[in-house]
C-alpha cells in the first residue's frame, strides 16, 4: 500500500505520536479498525496492521535518507562559500593596510610642505613690512621736508579736501615724529606741523558734523575712523554726535511723561543703530550717549515735573509721579543696559538712583510716612465732621459726652478701605524706591500708622462712643444692637489688617528684631480692641437680659391660675401669654442682630452665653407663680414658643435646656396619682429630685393633695 506522507505531518507544533499511529492504522481498511457497516465489517487482523507499520517505517527511512543527502549537499556549498569569503576578506584587509600607510606618508609630506610654506610666508611678510616701513619713512621725510622748506606744504594731499582722511593719517604720524625732534633746531617745523594737525582735526570734525546732519552714514564712518587717531578730536566728535542726537528728542513742557519715555526709547534704538554703523567702539559711545540722555533729557524732565509738584505742595500727586517716573526710568535702564557698555553691570541702575533721583529719595521715606498719616487723619476728620462729632484728640472731649444716632456705628467702610488701600500703595512705592536697609523700618512705620489710625483712633473710639449708649441695669427701652453692629464691622476689617501684615508688610521686613517688634505692637493693639469688645458684649448681654426680665415682669399672677369659668376656654387654646410673646419677639431680634454681626466661634460663644442666661431667667421667673392645670397648659405653650425661638440660635445645648424646661412644665398638668410614675420615666427620670419637688410645689393643689411624693 502506498502512503501519502510529507514533512508537514512531522512539524513540532502539530505532530502527536499517538494520533499518527491511529492515522496509519485507519489508512488500510483490511486491518478491521476502520468503522464500516455491520454487514461489511471485517475481523481485526494484527498481521495486516504489522505490515502496514513496516511499510510506513520503510517509507520514513527513505524520506530521511533523501533529506540527509540534501543537507550534505547544502553543507558542502556553504563550506565552499565560506572559504571564498575568507579569501576575499584577507585581500581587502591587505589592501586597506597598504592604503593607510600611503595616506600616512602623504600626510607627513603635506605637513612638511605646509611648514615650509608658512616659514616662507613669514619671511616674505617680514621683508614686505620692512619695505613698507621704509616706504612710509621715505614718504614722511618728503612731507617733513615740505614743512621745513616753507610755511605751507605744497603737496596735493594737504590741499585736496577729498583726501582729508589720508592727510589726517599723514599729519598724525608727522606730529608724532615732530615731537621727537629737538626744539631749538626744528621749532618752526614743529609749529607748522602742529597748526596743520589742529586744522585737519577741526576739518574732520566739521565734515563729520555735516555728514551727521545729512545722515550720510558712510561719510560719518569714514571721518570717525580718521578722527580715532586724534584723542581730543575723536572725543569732540563723539560729544558733538551725542549733542546733536539729543537735540532731536522732543521734551517740551507739553509732552507727557509717557510721551517722553516713549520718545527716548525709540530715539535710543535709532541712535544705537547709527553708532554701531559709524564707530569702531560702539559700546563706549553707546554708554556715553545713554548717560547723556539720562543726565540731560530725563533728569530735566524729572526735575521739572517733581519740583513743580513740591512747590504746589501736592504731596499725593508728587509721590505718585515719583514712583511712576522712577519705575519708568528703571524699566528703560534695564532695556537699554548691555554688559559690554560698562564694567559695572549696575551702571544705569546706579545712575538712576544716584544722579536722577538722589535729591528726592533722600527724604522720600519721611515724606511717605508723613503723607500717609496726614491722609488718614484727614479722612477720619472729614468723616467725624459729617457725623457732627469731634475727634478724640480735639478739645479734650470724652466719648461719654457724645450722643449719636442709634443706627450709627461710627465706623466708615470708605475710610477703612481707603486707609488699607493707601497703605498698600505706600508699601508698593517703598519697595521700588527704598533700599533694603531702610525698607524694614519704613514699612513698619506705615503699619504702625494703620494700627494707630484704624484700631486705636477709629475702632477704639467707636467702641467707646457706642459703649456709653448701652442701657444701664434698668433699661427703659429695648436695647438696640448698635454695639454688636460695631463689633461686626470691626470683625470684618481685622482679617484685612492681618492680611496686610502677612502679605504686604512681613515680606518687606528683613530684620528679625524689627519683625518681632512689629508683631508685638500688633498684638497689643488687637488685644486692647478685643478686651473692649468683650466688656461691651458682657454689658450688652446684661442689658438684654434685664429687658427680658422687665418684659416678664408684666406677667400677671392670674395668667397661670385662671378662674374656674375660664379654665375650659384656656385649656382649648394653644396661644402663649402676652409676656411670652414679647420675650420671644425680642429673642428673635437679638438673634438676628448677633447673626449679622458675629460669625464662627464668636457667634456660638455669645449665643450660648445669652441662651444659657435666658434659660436661667425664665426658670427663675416660673418659680414666682402658682399653676393650676389650665395655667400649666399655658406654661407649656409658653415653653413651646421659647423652644421655637431658641432654635434660631442653632445650638444643641440650648435646645436641650429649653426642652428640659418644657418637660418640667408637664408636672403642672399630670394627675397627682400619676406623678410618681411619670417622674420615674423618660424624660424626667434623669432630673434631680430636688428640682422635681420644686416644680411640683408650684402646683395650686400641692398642699391639698398628699400624693406628691417621689
Amino acid at each position: 500500500m502506498a502512503f501519502n506522507i510529507s514533512l508537514k505531518d512531522f512539524e513540532p507544533e502539530s505532530f502527536v505520536l499517538k494520533d499518527y499511529v491511529e492515522k496509519l492504522a485507519k489508512m488500510d481498511p483490511s486491518t478491521g479498525i476502520v468503522s464500516q457497516n455491520v454487514s461489511e465489517r471485517r475481523p481485526f487482523d494484527p498481521v495486516v496492521l504489522l505490515n502496514t507499520f513496516k511499510e510506513s517505517i520503510a517509507t520514513l527511512k527513505e524520506m530521511s535518507n533523501r533529506n540527509q543527502r540534501r543537507v550534505d549537499k547544502l553543507e558542502q556549498v556553504c563550506s565552499q562559500q565560506e572559504r571564498e569569503h575568507e579569501a576575499r576578506i584577507r585581500d581587502l584587509d591587505h589592501r586597506y593596510t597598504e592604503a593607510f600607510e600611503d595616506f600616512q606618508e602623504l600626510e607627513d609630506r603635506i605637513t612638511l610642505v605646509a611648514t615650509k610654506v608658512v616659514h616662507l610666508g613669514d619671511q616674505l611678510e617680514s621683508s614686505n613690512n620692512r619695505r613698507a616701513r621704509d616706504f612710509e619713512a621715505e614718504t614722511l621725510m618728503r612731507y617733513l621736508a615740505e614743512f621745513h622748506s616753507g610755511p605751507k606744504p605744497v603737496s596735493h594731499l594737504f590741499n585736496d579736501p577729498g583726501q582729508l582722511p589720508q592727510a589726517a593719517d599723514v599729519i598724525y604720524k608727522l606730529n608724532m615724529l615732530a615731537s621727537e625732534l629737538p626744539l631749538d633746531k626744528y621749532k618752526e617745523v614743529k609749529i607748522r606741523i602742529s597748526d596743520k594737525y589742529v586744522q585737519i582735526e577741526s576739518a574732520l570734525n566739521t565734515e563729520f558734523n555735516e555728514a551727521h546732519v545729512s545722515a550720510d552714514i558712510k561719510r560719518m564712518k569714514m571721518y570717525a575712523s580718521a578722527l580715532q587717531q586724534f584723542s581730543r578730536g575723536y572725543s569732540k566728535c563723539i560729544d558733538s554726535f551725542i549733542t546733536h542726537s539729543i537735540q532731536k528728542i522732543n521734551t517740551s513742557q507739553a509732552a507727557s511723561t509717557d510721551h517722553v519715555f516713549l520718545e527716548v526709547d525709540k530715539h535710543c534704538a535709532k541712535v544705537r543703530d547709527q553708532i554701531e554703523a559709524v564707530f569702531e567702539t560702539p559700546e563706549m559711545v553707546t554708554a556715553r550717549f545713554v548717560q547723556a540722555v539720562f543726565e540731560k533729557v530725563l533728569s530735566k524732565h524729572i526735575s521739572a515735573t517733581l519740583d513743580e509738584l513740591i512747590e504746589q505742595k501736592k504731596t499725593s500727586e508728587y509721590l505718585k509721579q515719583l514712583h511712576e517716573l522712577f519705575t519708568k526710568t528703571a524699566r528703560l535702564a534695564s532695556k537699554l543696559s548691555r554688559p559690554e557698555m560698562s564694567s559695572d553691570p549696575a551702571f544705569l541702575s546706579k545712575l538712576t538712583k544716584m544722579t536722577l533721583f538722589n535729591k528726592y529719595l533722600s527724604f522720600y521715606s519721611t515724606s511717605e510716612v508723613e503723607h500717609l498719616q496726614k491722609r488718614c487723619n484727614n479722612m477720619l476728620s472729614q468723616y467725624y465732621d459729617s457725623l457732627g462729632i469731634p475727634r478724640r484728640s480735639q478739645g479734650g472731649l470724652r466719648s461719654r459726652t457724645i450722643k449719636v444716632c442709634p443706627d450709627e456705628t461710627c465706623i466708615s467702610d470708605d475710610v477703612c478701605s481707603s486707609i488699607i488701600y493707601e497703605s498698600k500703595r505706600a508699601v508698593n512705592r517703598c519697595k521700588e524706591l527704598i533700599s533694603d536697609r531702610e525698607l524694614s523700618s519704613t514699612v513698619t512705620q506705615i503699619y504702625d500708622t494703620v494700627l494707630d489710625v484704624l484700631c486705636a483712633d477709629h475702632f477704639d473710639y467707636a467702641l467707646d462712643i457706642v459703649f456709653t449708649s448701652i442701657p444701664s441695669s434698668q433699661p427703659h427701652s429695648a436695647p438696640s444692637g448698635q454695639f454688636f453692629q460695631v463689633v461686626g464691622m470691626i470683625n470684618s476689617y481685622m482679617p484685612l489688617i492681618e492680611n496686610l501684615f502677612r502679605e504686604v508688610i512681613a515680606p518687606c521686613i528683613k530684620h528679625p528684631q524689627v519683625a518681632s517688634a512689629c508683631l508685638e505692637t500688633k498684638r497689643k493693639v488687637i488685644a486692647g480692641i478685643e478686651q473692649k469688645v468683650e466688656q461691651g458684649i458682657v454689658r450688652c448681654l446684661n442689658s438684654m437680659l434685664n429687658w427680658v426680665k422687665r418684659l416678664l415682669s408684666s406677667q400677671q399672677k392670674s395668667d397661670f391660675r385662671p378662674e374656674e369659668g375660664k379654665s375650659d376656654e384656656l385649656a382649648s387654646t394653644t396661644n402663649s401669654t402676652n409676656a411670652c410673646s414679647e420675650v420671644v419677639q425680642y429673642m428673635c431680634e437679638c438673634c438676628k442682630v448677633i447673626d449679622n454681626s458675629l460669625d464662627g466661634k464668636n457667634r456660638e460663644a455669645v449665643l450660648t452665653e445669652f441662651g444659657t442666661r435666658l434659660h436661667r431667667t425664665i426658670y427663675e421667673h416660673i418659680q414666682q407663680y402658682t399653676f393650676n392645670s389650665a395655667g400649666g397648659m399655658l406654661a407649656i405653650c409658653d415653653m413651646n414658643a421659647y423652644r421655637k425661638a431658641i432654635k434660631l440660635f442653632e445650638n444643641k445645648l440650648l435646645d436641650q435646656l429649653f426642652e428640659n424646661l418644657q418637660s418640667l412644665c408637664y408636672l403642672f398638668i399630670i394627675a397627682p396619682e400619676h406623678v410618681k410614675q411619670v417622674c420615674s420615666e423618660e424624660p424626667l427620670v434623669g432630673f434631680d429630685r430636688a428640682v422635681l419637688m420644686t416644680m411640683m410645689q408650684l402646683r395650686a393643689d400641692y398642699r391639698k393633695t398628699k400624693q406628691f411624693t417621689l
